[in-house]
């Protein structure tokens, strides 16, 4: 069973392989190398080339750097969740302010939740209205 590590070389790249003492260019495209050829290093001139890292890395990196991005994203999330709840707060808080300085609107906003067809004494002035029997 063979594993293989692939390199891209994009185009006006220059790449360099080593095999012991033997040196090659390798051309723009994707390379395959075999994992028992481990001694192959690779030297770059002139460029850096940018590789996916899928191609290079091995899985304990790639889970690194996916648990880095998850982190990232969860701490992301859990912000907007507590700016979310901090202006839910705020409204509430305002909300709270307008019903002191105005009363009356307590009272509209209960009338206005009452359901079709129920039964709606109103006082006015703080005055009882009679039972009616």
């Amino acid at each position: 069973m063979l594993f293989h590590n692939r390199i891209t070389v994009p185009p006006g790249h220059i790449v360099l392989a080593y095999r012991g003492d033997h040196a090659q260019t390798l051309p723009a495209g994707r390379h395959r190398v075999r994992k028992p050829d481990a001694t192959l290093s690779v030297d770059l001139r002139e460029r850096l080339i940018p590789v996916a890292p899928q191609e290079v890395l091995t899985a304990e990196v790639r889970s690194a750097a996916l648990d880095v991005i998850t982190a990232k994203t969860r701490g992301l999330a859990k912000l907007e969740a507590a700016r979310a709840e901090t202006a839910a707060l705020r409204a509430l808080a305002n909300a709270g302010r307008l019903l002191d300085a105005h009363p009356a609107l307590a009272q509209l906003r209960l009338v206005e939740s009452v359901p079709y067809g129920a039964r709606v004494v109103l006082s006015v002035g703080g005055a009882e209205a009679p039972p009616e029997g």
